[in-house]
């Protein structure tokens, strides 16, 4: 399906990136048409490359592309949306799997008039995936094709009606693995706290649900509900498990919370409605302790779902420094940021965001694409000033 395809030009050569590839060449995209972009490739990519006759660039080819995959970390799009620019043609295809790039700003950054944007999940990396994928107008029944050809490389593929749909996809598929691998964790250390040894718990619980996984790709035809009732003996051991999992406050109310939009929580951000709030009087407005901190150091959060910064802000006084993430990685880097002074938030309960527990949420303001500006003062005040 993919011989007709190419040249694919696939910049980014990491986990996800050379899953893609190896799904390409299996499926029988030739190496000479398959245009493999990254500066600083791992030995083992290189290793491969050499192996199977493919050529590694340092910087994408001066000249216009059929297909560009681009398969890097959402930090880097800028500088990489501004070096294809030469690669685009009238009629280039761009894909992009970067995470929490919108399709509005990959056309305006690199000048692409087809862009199309995925949501891979990580068992793609392995050919079970499965990618949320929208498109721009632009992009014709042609275009849709070649798309489904590569992605679906890498497992199923499902169009979305609106782009913010890709936003609910990771919050099942992108996170989903995530989720299930926990339930391994958990279930492994039920058996050990009822005394199974702990190799022996791992053991069992990751087979139970690699075989129950297994059963629903075999059986696909029998709903997810049925094969859990054909493992349920009335009033045996697993139902009275499923009692507690199934209850007012067991599994899926977790999953809703966990599914919340997630400017709910701190240092994420996502467009909110323009609607009005509902009214407030001004003790509920009090209650929402916003005071002023100077950002004293930034540093790196690559375990970040979206590009984000985690930032020292001194508040002075009693409430120190305190930590906080924010996506803000468009407009700020971390160098534009040491000595900022920014508005927060203090007296929201802090929240995990996965090793950072985020102490208080930094406020800003949407631009046009939906990303964040800082709010701040227009003068210099003492750190710790309230908002009034």
């Amino acid at each position: 399906m993919l011989g007709d395809v190419g040249p694919v030009v696939l910049v980014g050569a990491g986990k996800m990136g050379m899953a893609m590839a190896d799904g390409w060449l299996d499926a029988g995209l030739s190496p000479d048409r398959l245009i493999l972009v990254d500066p600083n490739p791992s030995s083992s990519v290189r290793n491969k490359a050499s192996t199977i006759g493919l050529t590694i660039f340092q910087s994408v080819p001066d000249k216009d592309a059929h297909v560009i995959v681009l398969a890097v970390k959402p930090q880097v799009s800028a500088n990489v949306l501004a070096a294809i620019k030469p690669a685009i043609g009238d009629d280039t295809v761009l894909i992009s799997v970067m995470a929490g790039i919108s399709i509005a700003k990959m056309e305006a950054l690199s000048g692409c008039a087809k862009v199309i944007r995925a949501m891979p999940n990580t068992p793609a990396q392995i050919g079970k995936g499965i990618t949320g994928v929208f498109s721009n107008k632009a992009v014709d029944p042609q275009d849709r094709m070649i798309a489904d050809n590569l992605l679906e490389a890498s497992g199923d593929v499902v169009w979305l009606n609106e782009e913010d749909d890709i936003n609910k996809v990771t919050g099942v598929a992108g996170s989903g693995p995530a989720y299930v691998f926990y339930m391994v964790e958990a279930l492994a250390e039920a058996a050990e706290t009822n005394g199974m040894p702990p190799e022996m718990a791992m053991r069992f619980a990751r087979q139970t649900i690699v075989g129950a996984a297994g059963l629903l790709e075999y059986d696909s035809q029998t709903s997810a509900a049925q094969l859990r009732e054909n493992v349920t003996s009335p009033n045996g051991t697993t139902y009275a498990g499923l009692q507690v999992l199934m209850s007012e406050d067991g599994l899926v109310p977790l999953m809703e919370k966990q599914y919340a939009p997630p400017w709910r929580g701190h240092g994420s951000w996502a467009k909110m409605s323009d609607a009005i709030a509902p009214e407030i009087g001004f003790d509920d407005f009090m209650k929402v302790d916003i005071r002023t901190g100077t950002i004293v150091e930034v540093r790196p959060f690559p375990e970040a779902r979206k590009p984000a910064h985690i930032m020292l802000i001194d508040f002075g006084g009693e409430i120190g420094v305190k930590k906080s993430s924010a996506q803000i990685t468009v407009h700020y880097q971390a160098e534009d940021l040491v000595g900022r002074q920014v508005m927060a938030v203090v007296n929201f309960p802090p929240r995990q965001i996965g090793p950072l527990k985020s102490e208080v949420l930094t406020l800003g303001f949407a631009d046009e694409n939906g990303d964040i500006v800082l709010a701040t003062t227009d003068k210099k005040v003492p750190n710790g000033q309230r908002l009034m």
